[in-house]
């Protein structure tokens, strides 16, 4: 409304301030604790036995973040109450030879031959992302540590150098410092020629049995060290390219 005349009376109106109840910071901060955990399933190292049947597995996450399954024969996984953004973990006992599959589950995971054919102890890190749900191995018959469950995973490279494995069928190499027998998790090998122009994985019993055995080699953790083997008389790193070898491992360990 218009003033006409600056003599005109105004009415002025106070406004009363009422005083609203104080909440402390701590006690917002509970508040607000309490909503999250209502609205948020979180059970660190909850573990859950799953019982096969028929070959078949319905793993419910609700109210656990680790299952674990015992199966002899061949098995077929699915998943249930896994809401995006969660991480959970299956651990897998079965006879090598035994298959895994999954049911509404992509399996990402490397070394899908070895799981099904030589693998006893697989666990697998289990994760929603857009309705989607995902499988990948961390752990295949304990040559993997689960970062954050048991324990924080170190990573070192040592040499050795000189490998005559044309002649010598197995070398010792010695922990590096930090890493002993008890806290060693898994290691990667490469043999690099005596002309330095190509580098091989020594794969871990790849086409022989046993230890001693593999056209690729295989290596063998003991108190001492990494036992390094080169693999059957003929094979591929029987050979004069290899008499000069140096060797490059990569090790992954627990603190």
């Amino acid at each position: 409304m218009a003033i006409n005349d600056r003599n005109e009376a105004i009415a002025e109106v106070n406004a009363a301030i009422v005083d609203s109840p104080k909440v402390s910071t701590a006690t917002h901060r509970d508040l607000l604790n309490d909503k999250i955990l209502s609205s948020v399933q979180f059970r660190k190292d909850v573990t859950g036995i799953e019982t096969p049947s028929g070959g078949n597995v319905v793993v419910s996450f609700l109210t656990k973040d680790f299952a674990t399954i015992t199966t002899s024969s061949n098995i077929s996984i699915s998943v249930t109450d896994l809401p995006d953004g969660d991480i959970k973990y299956i651990a897998l006992t079965k006879n090598a030879g035994n298959t895994v599959s999954f049911s509404g589950i992509t399996d990402v995971s490397a070394r899908r031959d070895y799981v099904d054919t030589e693998a006893t102890y697989i666990v697998y890190r289990i994760t929603s992302k857009n309705s989607n749900i995902y499988a990948v191995t961390v752990n295949i018959d304990n040559d993997e540590n689960i970062a954050g469950l048991t324990g924080d995973v170190s990573k070192v490279v040592t040499t050795y150098s000189g490998w005559n494995m044309d002649t010598t069928l197995s070398v010792l190499v010695s922990w590096p410092s930090g890493v002993t027998f008890a806290n060693f998790l898994s290691a990667e090998v490469t043999i690099k020629s005596n002309a330095g122009t190509g580098k091989y994985p020594l794969l871990s019993g790849f086409g022989g049995s046993g230890f001693l055995s593999g056209l690729g080699g295989s290596y063998v953790a003991e108190l001492s060290g990494l036992t390094l083997y080169r693999g059957d008389v003929g094979g591929f790193f029987d050979d004069a390219q290899f008499n000069n070898a140096d060797v490059e491992i990569f090790i992954k360990y627990n603190n």
